[in-house]
């Protein structure tokens, strides 16, 4: 009996293997193509609804939506969530604003707004926040801080950059947080610290030194006192002056 001698397996050249691989890339490619166009089609992913979630009453739905321009019936995987973000970031009040998609065909909108804490200037005053943003023109509240200083050229909707008046609402900031409730705020001749409390009571703090330490003070003198106050004066600390009306 004869034996027939095994045959070798002969192995797959490199350019073989290559071709299988570009050919197995090219069917994913036709695959992820075909399901691309799929969901741009598909009906069940065009938008019927722009649900909007907004933190407070000033801004206004309607402004969030013109700037959001998301359209009914756009499919929901063409939206540029980010680009849609960003231009309602753009409304002064917007502190953050969030776009998301949920699926099959809903775009949630969420804002989160901004706190007016001052008006900066006295004669065209700017409605400020705590990073300088510009809200709007004008006092949009009385009760709201003065700080009297000069106005830059802004438009609201932008962020000043001016150190000098960082320095003073930081300063307002720090004195609010110590329980004192200013009418305004400004720097004396000598660039130190002057405010002006609710019942009309000038306040001297001078340099920015232990201010928080020296604001404390402000509140025992008040209640120490005999009569009406004029002004306190607590630019030295250990030996605060005082005055009466």
């Amino acid at each position: 009996m004869s034996v027939r001698p095994l045959r070798r397996r002969s192995k797959r050249s490199l350019a073989t293997q290559i071709r299988i691989v570009w050919v197995i890339a090219l069917l994913a490619l036709v695959a992820g193509a075909g399901l691309a166009y799929a969901l741009i089609t598909a009906p069940q992913f065009r938008v019927t609804a722009v649900e909007t979630h907004i933190e407070g009453r000033t801004i206004a739905r309607g402004d969030v939506l013109a700037r959001a321009q998301i359209g009914a019936g756009e499919n929901i995987w063409l939206i540029r969530t980010h680009a849609a973000a960003a231009r309602i970031d753009a409304i002064p009040y917007v502190l953050d604003a969030r776009v998301e998609r949920r699926l099959p065909a809903t775009i949630a909108i969420t804002v989160t707004q901004r706190s007016p804490i001052a008006c900066l200037g006295v004669r065209a005053p700017l409605t400020i926040d705590a990073s300088l943003r510009v809200l709007a023109d004008g006092c949009v509240r009385p009760d709201l801080v003065r700080i009297d200083a000069p106005v830059p050229a802004a438009r609201p909707g932008a962020t000043i950059q001016d150190p000098n008046l960082a320095g003073l609402v930081r300063d307002t900031l720090t004195l609010a947080s110590a329980g004192l409730t200013l009418r305004s705020a400004s720097r004396d001749p000598f660039g130190g610290l002057a405010a002006v409390d609710t019942t009309g009571v000038q306040l001297l703090f001078g340099d920015d030194a232990d201010l928080a330490a020296k604001a404390a003070l402000v509140g025992p003198i008040r209640q120490a006192a005999k009569r009406p106050l004029r002004s306190v004066d607590v630019r030295a600390p250990a030996t605060p002056v005082v005055s009466y009306r």
